[in-house]
């Protein structure tokens, strides 16, 4: 895509650059499906304000997610640095190779952009299409074929272990670790004469440079009018630590349920009397209404903090729409907010550098 950088204005005249790109895995024998990370890393011979980089790492029986991007200057020299992680889809001696996309400008394109010679006409690159260095790996089959990497570890709790008829319990269950979390699934549990809820995951994990490192809550909520077990449920999944299978295990879990009483057994009970029974249904109607009720100020309270830390996130405020552009640019950060300022100016229709800042901030909430 074309674009007309902000950032050149302070620039007017470059030399051509020149740039070298490196690839570094921490070893060479990985797991299939085994996150591992990988840093790419172009580094040039001067500043290079004249050079940008379009960098989507693509390559077969790989898949990529990216972790950072760092773009600073050491010395007078540039160096961007890409971070993915990185899965192998498939066993064997594999090649991690891929490729990115050098876009420079021209002196005279620049001088023609800054000084106005020619606003009709976008910006000229002169395009080189670059191919890293081949990376070799040896990626090794995981026993059983299981898909679930990582280092986890398994907490319930129930709210409690009796109850009466149709009163409502609670189940918690908590995965903790490091590994692929993605690719873990809520359990599923089913009952002949009840009903289970079933809340959203709560997920507390993050990508770091260890991987997807926290943990995930599953919660659910069943009532029954009679005794029932919650019968016993394995994730299985390849811990690369001890490098061997684990489980990840509810066992089976027996809940006793009082049975409800017959009319005619309260009728002839002294030990209830006829004028306890609405007292005792009402009980049950109000139990029933703080648990969901419970439930729902819980999730209303996540989202609020979400909210509220969304708000609080710092924006840095610039003083022009020139220092805005040249963030955009640098940074990567909105490109179609980008592409709108670049429009903006090639039709001298700028508008307040607050009106920009209200469409950055949208985005970032």
């Amino acid at each position: 895509m074309k674009k007309i950088l902000g950032s050149l204005i302070l620039f007017v005249s470059f030399l051509h650059a020149s740039y070298s790109w490196t690839t570094q895995i921490e070893k060479e024998k990985y797991y299939q499906n085994e996150a591992f990370l990988v840093t790419f890393t172009c580094q040039f011979d001067d500043r290079s304000s004249d050079m940008f980089i379009e960098f989507n790492p693509q390559a077969e029986y790989f898949s990529f997610e990216k972790l950072d991007f760092n773009n600073r200057v050491i010395d007078g020299k540039r160096i961007a640095t890409y971070r993915y992680f990185v899965k192998a889809l498939k066993t064997g001696v594999q090649k991690l190779q891929v490729t990115a996309l050098m876009r420079q400008t021209t002196d005279d394109s620049i001088k023609e952009t800054v000084l106005g010679r020619d606003n009709d006409q976008d910006l000229v690159f002169i395009d080189t299409k670059i191919t890293t260095k081949p990376q070799r790996l040896n990626i090794i089959a995981v026993p059983n074929n299981v898909k679930i990497i990582g280092s986890f570890t398994i907490e319930s709790s129930l709210s409690k272990n009796s109850l009466e008829a149709f009163e409502p319990l609670q189940l918690k269950i908590k995965v903790s670790g490091r590994g692929d979390f993605n690719q873990l699934k809520p359990f599923s549990f089913s009952l002949k004469n009840g009903k289970i809820f079933k809340q959203k995951a709560e997920k507390h994990y993050v990508l770091s440079e260890k991987g997807y490192e926290g943990y995930l809550i599953w919660r659910y909520a069943m009532t029954s009018a009679e005794d029932f077990t919650l019968k016993s449920q394995k994730i299985n999944f390849f811990d690369t630590a001890s490098k061997t299978l684990k489980t990840l295990e509810f066992k089976a879990t027996q809940i006793k349920v009082q049975a409800k009483k017959s009319i005619e057994h309260l009728l002839d009970s002294q030990a209830f009397p006829p004028k306890e029974r609405a007292f005792n249904w009402q009980k049950l109607i109000n139990n029933s209404l703080y648990f969901f009720g419970g439930i729902i100020f819980v999730f209303l309270l996540i989202r609020i903090k979400k909210a509220v830390k969304k708000m609080k996130r710092p924006v840095k405020r610039w003083t022009s729409v020139n220092e805005l552009l040249n963030h955009l640019i640098t940074s990567q950060e909105n490109e179609e907010l980008l592409i709108e300022i670049e429009k903006d100016m090639k039709k001298k229709r700028l508008k307040s550098l607050s009106f920009y800042l209200k469409k950055l901030s949208k985005k970032r909430a």
